[in-house]
């Protein structure tokens, strides 16, 4: 028998067959027929093209074909699973709609249950892919239901916390999302609170749903370091406009602040009167004024109100200051670097000098290098206290540099506990210096070495208002020697060279 003979054709799913079609062809072979055969072959059934050639390859063959056709079946599951994604998202988003003139139970139900669903992965991807999402900004500055506000921003931070999002957060400044928090920051009580009054009209499921959204927006690493217990519209806000200033171009940033001016300026007002740094909404304004000051520049304020801001910001300094560096925190490095951003402009900085705050500043710069050259002498570096120390003498030599009234403000016994501290300070470099075994200095002696700078740089501010009084000797060397070691990085020195020139005319 031939090797065609010996295999079998086989019949796939793939082939299309019938009765009508094999029944035919059993009875064409079987009877003769007398018709010509033209007729014959008009009336037979088609020919089929042969079956392939079955070899050893079938085999694979059907198994791939299998793969391909379980792989189609999963994918148009998981295809049909989106689908009803998207409607389940649509459906969502239809009930949540706009903000309207009295408080819709729809639109409370409808942002509870898209924040109860944002808490899972999943969704939140198919959220964040969803061609409509962006309609959760729309109108966002009419909303007046506090409870709907509040889902909204929780919305909002539970989303932008883990979502890069450019087109929402443009959709969000266009319609003014300041508004919607400056209203919420007027607002402190509990959310949960304020749901179960009789006057929320929430059912219970409901505030079931929203205390579950609250619980999970204090377990997020949102809050700084701080347990919280209880969230209110205010709090939440505030966060979400610390994200915001982040996140949105410096423009946009400007405008919604602008929308929120008010009721920032009242809370910083009052924060600065009597505030807490263990209170979350005070630490969250500190935060905020920070990165306004990095996000927005140097904006065109009036005078009054540049004054009445930098005021607010002494009297944070001060109470931070006072406690320093016995008990510091996350909440005063930021308070210190707002205050080197702001300081660095003429307005600013004048508007900042006042002889109290100098002289804390001036006591914690003495303090500070005392701790540090403990640490030091004790192998036990502490680089939060140095880093804080920098900070500070970068705060008082933005207001030395800047404003010439300042370097008078210094009391002749304040001055000289700075150059006692200097003078010590030079003494412990050359013993380090002396004690290193290698060719470079350690990472301890560097450090040290540039916070003697810097005092020196003070120091020679504080001569130029008071030129009655001598010179400490090496303090001009000391700030010829920082100028030289700037150049060489290419930094800019010509405010520190006018400085030696000034120090040299006026002795």
């Amino acid at each position: 028998t031939s090797v065609l003979e010996r295999r079998k054709i086989k019949v796939t799913y793939s082939q299309s067959r019938s009765f009508l079609q094999s029944s035919q062809e059993s009875n064409t072979a079987a009877e003769p027929t007398d018709y010509p055969d033209l007729l014959a072959d008009i009336d037979s059934p088609p020919m089929r093209p042969p079956s392939p050639v079955v070899d050893e390859y079938d085999d694979f063959d059907d198994g791939l074909k299998t793969k391909v056709a379980i792989r189609s079946v999963h994918e148009l599951r998981r295809a049909g699973a989106n689908h009803r994604s998207s409607d389940e998202v649509d459906d969502l988003l239809s009930r949540v709609g706009t903000p309207g003139s009295l408080a819709s139970t729809m639109r409370r139900n409808g942002l509870c249950e898209l924040a109860d669903k944002l808490q899972k992965k999943e969704f939140m991807d198919q959220f964040r892919d969803h061609a409509s999402r962006d309609n959760i900004a729309k109108g966002i500055s009419n909303e007046k239901d506090t409870i709907s506000g509040f889902l909204l921003v929780a919305i909002l931070v539970l989303f932008l916390s883990s979502n890069p999002a450019p087109h929402l957060l443009h959709q969000l400044a266009e319609n003014r999302v300041g508004l919607l928090l400056n209203h919420l920051l007027e607002i402190q009580e509990d959310v949960t609170a304020i749901a179960a009054q009789k006057s929320a009209n929430m059912s219970k499921a409901s505030r079931g749903t929203l205390a579950s959204v609250k619980s999970r927006l204090l377990g997020m690493d949102l809050w700084h370091g701080h347990k919280l217990l209880h969230l209110s519209p205010r709090t939440i806000s505030l966060q979400l406009l610390y994200m915001l200033i982040g996140l949105l171009d410096p423009l946009d940033v400007q405008n919604v602040l602008e929308d929120a001016s008010s009721n920032i300026s009242k809370l910083r007002i009052r924060f600065a009167e009597n505030g807490s740094r263990d209170d979350i909404d005070y630490a969250l304004m500190i935060y905020i004024l920070e990165a306004q000051s990095k996000s927005t520049g140097a904006a065109d304020e009036s005078t009054t109100r540049i004054q009445e801001e930098m005021s607010d910001i002494a009297a944070f300094l001060l109470r931070a200051l006072d406690c320093w560096p016995g008990n510091h925190n996350n909440v005063d490095a930021t308070l210190l670097k707002l205050a080197i951003n702001i300081t660095n402009n003429e307005a600013r900085a004048a508007a900042l000098q006042n002889n109290q705050l100098l002289s804390s500043l001036a006591r914690c710069i003495t303090s500070g290098f005392s701790a540090v050259q403990a640490a030091i002498q004790k192998s036990a570096f502490e680089s939060s206290i140095y880093d804080e120390l920098l900070l500070i003498l970068g705060i008082t030599i933005n207001i030395m540099e800047h404003c010439s009234d300042a370097r008078a403000s210094l009391y002749t016994d304040e001055i000289d506990k700075l150059v006692a501290t200097w003078s010590e300070s030079g003494q412990t470099l050359e013993k380090l210096t002396f004690a290193d075994n290698s060719q470079d200095d350690s990472v301890e002696t560097s450090k040290l070495g540039i916070a003697y700078s810097y005092l020196a740089i003070i120091l020679g501010y504080v001569y130029l208002g008071h030129a009655e009084l001598p010179l400490p000797t090496g303090l001009l060397p000391a700030i010829q020697h920082f100028i030289a070691i700037n150049k060489t990085l290419n930094n800019k020195t010509a405010e520190l060279e006018h400085l030696v020139y000034s120090l040299r005319r006026l002795r």
